[in-house]
């Protein structure tokens, strides 16, 4: 595989930063140098990006060699699969470059693909296209395949997901470890940190019988500088609080695969595509309500087990941190969730995007 170069930018959308994220990857993992890769004469038969935003992304953008509409010149079959996990009844439908340059959007649900298609006047707007063009288009492009995400999700073990360093000994299964995911779209929509201090003062007061894996969105830092700059003296004061504190760690790992196998019980905001793939560990899940703070849940705890013990999702204001973090403390078989055994993701889309080939060939 290849990785373009990314760069950051600044508030004016100029680039400010060149990011190589290659060594990133596994070993596994054949990475070559996007500047050396002869792209033009390779002639693959399948390529595959999740990167859909082309030059329209305001925070990071990629190389142009890789938009999509350039990488469609060179291989057979240009495929989009999604980097994040639809969420069936939540996720923006907002139009992506990708979806309509790239032979198949492969989408994880019959929503995704069904709302998708209905948004195609929108999208035939931002591309001047007439309407019917664009939705003949996309009844083509989308479908539904499922998501590697799940694959991953479902494969996690203490084999292949080993315990960082600087986690070891303190997250540890006598305490609830909490992971903590604060997305962009929370903190939009809150314009403040007042939930995010909230949370982290309760994790710090009760140390004792919760911990905290707090992840923030890798681009926070920067998209707030690019769209919010009012608030980045703010997150940097919490960020060097929690860091100098003892009551959780900062997993600023690039994969959430850590915190989502070594905790216990996941806490985020329901549009965020790690709240969707945590339901596949099995785990709680609390969804957080970004603008609710300081409010008392209700819910009695024998009422709230037997809902946690026929469903793993519940939701704020129905229920609080520490309703969820109590029953945990005391019911250990809910730390380890219900094992789900699902068809992979990934084997069906490759081989559907090979027959579609081979039919093309022997035509």
């Amino acid at each position: 595989m290849y990785r373009s170069r990314i760069y950051e930018l600044d508030n004016d959308q100029k680039p400010i930063k060149k990011v190589n994220e290659r060594n990133r990857f596994p070993e596994y993992v054949n990475v070559v140098n996007d500047e050396e890769y002869d792209l033009e004469n390779d002639l693959l038969d399948i390529i595959y990006i999740h990167n859909p935003y082309d030059n329209t992304n305001l925070v990071t953008r990629g190389d142009s060699r890789y938009y999509s509409w350039n990488l469609k010149k060179y291989c057979g079959k240009l495929v989009y699969v999604p980097y994040y996990k639809w969420v069936d009844g939540v996720s923006s439908t907002l139009f992506k470059s990708a979806m309509y340059y790239a032979d198949y959007t492969v989408q994880s649900s019959d929503d995704a693909v069904k709302r998708c298609i209905e948004a195609s006047p929108e999208y035939a707007n931002i591309l001047g296209l007439e309407t019917i063009v664009v939705r003949e288009s996309m009844e083509k492009k989308l479908i539904n395949l499922g998501s590697p995400e799940v694959d991953k999700v479902l494969s996690l073990s203490k084999d292949n997901v080993l315990m960082p360093d600087d986690w070891k000994g303190k997250v540890i299964k006598s305490r609830v470890n909490v992971v903590y995911n604060t997305t962009l779209d929370e903190i939009f929509e809150s314009r403040t940190f007042d939930k995010v201090k909230e949370t982290l003062a309760f994790f710090k007061e009760n140390s004792e019988k919760a911990f905290v894996i707090w992840r923030p969105h890798p681009l926070m830092k920067q998209t707030l500088t690019s769209m919010l700059p009012n608030l980045t003296d703010e997150y940097d004061e919490i960020m060097n609080e929690f860091i100098s504190g003892d009551y959780g760690v900062l997993d600023a790992n690039p994969s959430m695969h850590y915190a989502m196998f070594w905790s216990d019980m996941y806490y985020g905001y329901k549009t965020s595509s790690m709240t969707e793939l945590y339901k596949y560990t099995g785990k709680i899940i609390l969804e957080d309500a970004p603008k609710l703070t300081k409010f008392v849940s209700k819910r009695s705890a024998e009422n709230l087990l037997n809902e946690l013990k026929e469903s793993n999702v519940v939701s704020e204001p129905d229920c609080s941190p520490e309703n969820i973090v109590d029953i945990i403390a005391v019911n250990d078989e809910l730390k380890y969730g219900k094992h789900l055994d699902l068809e992979n993701s990934g084997f069906k889309i490759n081989n559907y995007m090979l027959e579609k080939l081979c039919q093309e060939d022997e035509k």
